[in-house]
């Protein structure tokens, strides 16, 4: 399958070149997105990475129904106490009855959705880490249970002082309710979208075509894909 997506992107590689891409980068491209994703939202990279004596990082990922929109933020700490922030939203997934193809050379650009970037004040970053942790988006669950694609959650990975944490908030649940980094980290979001909010939903076993619907399991340990 990995030989597939080389040809479609153009260029041959071996197999073994395809792990050394960074799941970051990997999810920029709507064609490899799908191989990277899982791990992208689970922060393997992050936690790798983590202890190592590089700088504090956190990854939130807010899933409003993945086939409608799915947001992504990226911050890592700078000297000086400000952070590297970058955005990522993609809409529509697989929806091409609602795409305009305006670039006959990047046909794949609907399906990039939009990436931008900007530099948070110390004071900014310190604001949004402090709403983070009160909304306990700083430590592991204390118990197992599942997120459906189909639904709205978040999920947060980080590497602070060089320990790992990884949990998630599902909507309506009372640690959903319970979050308030959401509209801090909002207000910085340079990308131009609206938000698509929560609503009340069905169950999610009751909802559209379930061969179509993945589920990302939450553990004490970090999120299992």
């Amino acid at each position: 399958m990995l030989r597939i997506v080389a040809v479609l992107l153009g260029f041959s590689l071996p197999l073994s070149c395809f792990g050394a891409v960074a799941e970051a980068q990997g999810v920029d491209n709507p064609i490899t997105r799908s191989f990277y994703w899982f791990r992208f939202v689970a922060g393997k990279d992050v936690r790798e990475a983590c202890g190592n004596g590089g700088p504090d990082h956190y990854r939130l990922v807010y899933n409003a129904i993945y086939r409608e929109q799915v947001r992504a933020y990226d911050l890592i700490a700078q000297p000086g106490g400000g952070a590297a922030m970058t955005m990522r939203v993609f809409g529509q997934a697989g929806i091409v009855n609602n795409i305009v193809i305006n670039d006959v050379v990047d046909i794949l650009g609907p399906w990039r959705g939009v990436k931008t970037e900007r530099t948070l004040t110390a004071g900014e970053f310190s604001r949004l880490i402090a709403a983070l942790d009160q909304s306990g988006g700083l430590r592991f669950p204390t118990r197992k249970f599942e997120v459906p694609s189909n639904d709205f959650y978040w999920t947060v990975v980080a590497c602070r002082g060089g320990q790992f944490t990884a949990t998630a908030f599902h909507h309506p649940t009372d640690g959903f309710r319970s979050v308030s980094f959401d509209k801090p980290l909002f207000a910085l979001d340079t990308s131009g979208i609206a938000v698509n909010p929560p609503r009340k939903l069905e169950p999610s076993t009751l909802r559209g075509d379930q061969n179509q619907v993945w589920r990302l399991r939450v553990t004490p340990q970090g999120i299992e894909y």
